[in-house]
């Protein structure tokens, strides 16, 4: 706590600095300014932010860029009670984020316009309209994947009136890296004056690698040495590369009908995966052999979308499709000598390199369709339809050349014998599995007086799983095949009373879903590691939905006459039949229906302009979540009082904006942002590859400064990024293939980057 006090004093005497100089720290009364407003479509429908009863953070994309945001990282750190980990297995991608204490896979939405895409995924933000940031279950109106909360990428649409070019070209250096560099560039063409235009967006981003791979023998159990491939020191190998484009159009066919189209397409390609070995802030990857651990993230979003403008409100369509291609490959050429050593095959098979691969292909249809009702008079309604069917492919393959002849030899067998059958091949995985889902939801308000609003809302829905995995090698079986259907109904009920024009109090309780699923996992393999934890081989196929009732009271304000905005609120959750994922002793990653959990705090924002010139923001979030009720499973996760994983008990973060003339023809802009994440835990990877540091999430504090002149029609930036160079773990990654004892994998933020950038309008 003491580090953290002297970031704080450190973070003041910089504010100081910045809004020194004369700068009065209270507003005149008699000047004529106030906050700018912001439109969210959070129910919908589009309002004032101000004016939502729900615990929302939005930021516009001009914001964002005066923040320097470009990936989902850099603004996520800003938003109260928000977090995020690495959780999945490989090395790209793997993000989970948890809103309120919700962690896990699935719990949080996540939407680029109106469809709802897979949580890992990470577009650039870049030429967007806004982010919005929904905290608590929106069941009624996104679906069973927010439960915990939802996060929707609002993109620009083309302009029908005006032509606009513009774009960035910028270069940082990052400590224990090199130069780093981006150019993004977009064009908005009107086509037929009034009625057609098209927005074109490009951009590609490298950075270098701050990791080196050096050299080391492995010694997989006390006095055993096993021999190495000597290779000189590599420096940076986790180069990271992300190229993209968007296109858009904008179809007004008549006053009452508009038509929009977009294509995203996005490949991100990492050399080597960027995992600490031992903790935080190590930097040196010490290896046996020279293996690259590449991995690809590659998807492509394609929607067309409809309003027509009606006498009583709107329909509104969306139909999306999307592909994903993820590919990793890992390096397993430790693990495979330490299982050699095991079998007693040292003799036989000397250790060589060796990876895991594994390419998983995504791919799904949307379909929504939608009345948002403008009637005269107290009542408003929202209902619609939604139609989803998304599949995937996941393939596995470890070869390790010899195996085959090494087995023979150890049982006296002719070369080619190939005694278990499976030559070369230590481990093959396919699974597929499809999940199609159809619901009907709407919500329904009403003023019963001209100070009270009432709001209920329901989603009906029902979701059908086909699963089959088929495993070889050592750990193969019989193949696995298994389904699972469901249905229900979500509720949403709320009361918002205007206590005046600028107070708006609120009350809320509404039901969470997450669906269940199928468990991909050789049962015969791992039957005793599920006996272990309290689980049959039967039962262990089947993952059952879990269900959270969320209850909230909050405040909206806006004080001062538009100058200063508090809100607040408050929650507690309750959690039944929560999955939880963990490594069983077998090695496979698993998830289970264990037993409950609760999740209770606050949040507070506040906006304050304290001059013209001068805003300043801050947020707190505070969040107590703990598992309540083990259940059925005995594992370290499930024991009441555990606290539920990647969940920091404060965030905290605060921003000042602060504007100036520098001459006749320039302006300035100098901003600054600190953001405090606490301490927390990741049992994710509970396998032999973790350790007690591994499990720690020690608290992140980054501070961001930025400074930016302003002229016609450029600017040009100088910025700073983690300037305390603070580092901490993301959380420790859970292997593709079995944990290779004594080695955790652990994901880190970015260390300190100092860059310069220009923009250019036109």
């Amino acid at each position: 706590m003491s580090g953290f006090v002297a970031k704080i004093k450190s973070t003041t005497a910089i504010v100081t600095m910045i809004i020194g100089s004369g700068v009065p720290l209270v507003y005149a009364a008699d000047e004529d300014f106030t906050l700018e407003e912001i439109t969210v479509t959070a129910q919908k429908r589009s309002q004032n932010l101000q004016d939502v009863a729900m615990g929302i953070t939005a930021f516009s994309g001009l914001e964002m860029e005066r923040a320097g945001d470009i990936a989902f990282e850099d603004f996520a750190v800003r938003v109260p009670n928000l977090s995020f980990g690495t959780t999945g297995d490989g090395g790209i991608r793997t993000r989970s984020i948890a809103i309120r204490g919700i962690f896990g896979t699935g719990t949080t939405g996540f939407y680029i316009d109106d469809t709802p895409m897979e949580e890992s995924m990470s577009p650039l933000v870049l030429d967007l309209e806004r982010v919005e940031v929904l905290r608590g279950p929106q069941g009624t109106l996104y679906g069973a994947r927010s439960m915990g909360g939802t996060v929707r990428f609002i993109t620009k649409q083309p302009d029908l009136d005006q032509m606009e070019v513009k774009g960035r070209l910028g270069t940082s250096n990052t400590k224990e890296g090199g130069w780093n560099y981006m150019v993004d560039a977009v064009v908005n063409l009107p086509i037929v004056e009034d009625k057609v235009a098209v927005r074109v967006l490009g951009y590609f981003q490298h950075e270098e690698g701050v990791f080196d791979r050096v050299h080391s023998d492995y010694t997989p159990s006390p006095g055993e040495t096993f021999a190495t491939q000597d290779f000189t020191t590599r420096e940076n190998v986790d180069d990271f590369d992300v190229k993209g484009i968007q296109a858009a159009i904008k179809i007004a066919a008549s006053d009452r009908l508009t038509i929009n189209g977009r294509v995203n397409y996005q490949n991100a390609e990492i050399d080597s995966l960027p995992f600490a070995d031992n903790e935080p802030g190590n930097f040196i990857n010490a290896r046996a052999f020279d293996v690259d651990e590449s991995a690809q993230d590659e998807w492509v979003h394609a929607s067309l979308g409809f309003t027509i403008d009606l006498d009583m409100g709107s329909l509104v369509g969306n139909f999306s499709h999307w592909n994903r291609e993820v590919n990793d490959s890992e390096d397993v050429s430790e693990l495979t000598s330490w299982l050699i050593g095991l079998a007693g095959l040292e003799g036989f098979l000397p250790p060589q390199a060796g990876t895991f691969d594994k390419t998983s292909k995504n791919n799904g249809e949307v379909a929504e369709l939608r009345f948002v009702s403008e009637f005269d008079g107290s009542f408003q309604v929202v209902v619609g339809g939604f139609y989803s069917n998304t599949k995937t492919l996941t393939d596995y393959i470890s070869i390790v050349p010899g195996t085959s002849d090494a087995i023979d030899a150890f049982f006296g067998a002719p070369a080619g014998t190939d005694v278990f059958g499976f030559a070369d091949t230590l481990f093959t995985q396919d699974g597929d599995r499809t999940i199609k889902e159809i619901a009907l939801f709407g919500e329904a308000s009403y003023e019963v007086t001209e100070d009270l609003k009432l709001t209920a809302g329901l989603r009906w829905f029902e979701t059908t799983i086909d699963s089959s995995l088929i495993i070889g090698g050592f750990a193969g079986g019989p193949p696995s095949i298994g389904d699972a259907k469901e249905n229900g109904i979500n509720p949403k009920f709320s009361a918002e009373y205007s206590y005046s024009d600028d107070i708006l109090l609120y009350a809320s309780a509404a039901k969470g879903f997450r669906r269940g699923g199928v468990n991909g996992l050789p049962v015969e393999f791992c039957t005793d590691a599920l006996v272990d934890v309290g689980v049959s081989p039967e039962e262990a196929g089947q993952v059952n939905s879990d269900t959270l009732w969320s209850y909230e009271v909050g405040v909206k304000s806006t004080l001062a006459e538009g100058r200063a905005q508090v809100n607040a609120a408050a929650y507690w959750i309750d959690w039944n039949n929560l999955q939880q994922s963990f490594v069983l002793d077998c090695g496979f990653g698993t998830t289970l229906n264990t037993g409950g959990a609760r999740s209770r705090g606050f949040e507070i924002e506040a906006s304050l302009a304290v001059t013209e010139n001068l805003v300043v923001d801050a947020a707190v979030g505070y969040t107590d979540a703990v598992v309540t009720s083990q259940g059925e499973i005995n594992t370290p996760i499930s024991q009441p009082g555990t606290p539920i994983q990647h969940v920091p008990t404060w965030t905290l973060s605060t921003s000042a904006e602060y504007s100036f003339t520098f001459s006749d023809d320039i302006e300035g802009l100098l901003r600054l942002d600190y953001s405090y994440i606490g301490d927390s835990v990741s049992y994710t990877n509970n396998g032999p590859g973790s350790t007690a540091v591994s499990a720690q999430r020690e608290s992140l504090s980054l501070l961001n400064l930025r400074a930016t002149a302003i002229w016609e029609n450029w600017e040009i930036s100088v910025f700073g990024n983690n300037l305390f160079n603070d580092i901490s773990s993301y959380g420790d990654n859970r292997s593709l293939a079995l944990e290779t004892p004594g080695r955790p994998r652990i994901s880190q933020n970015r260390t300190r980057t100092i860059g310069i950038e220009t923009r250019f309008r036109f």
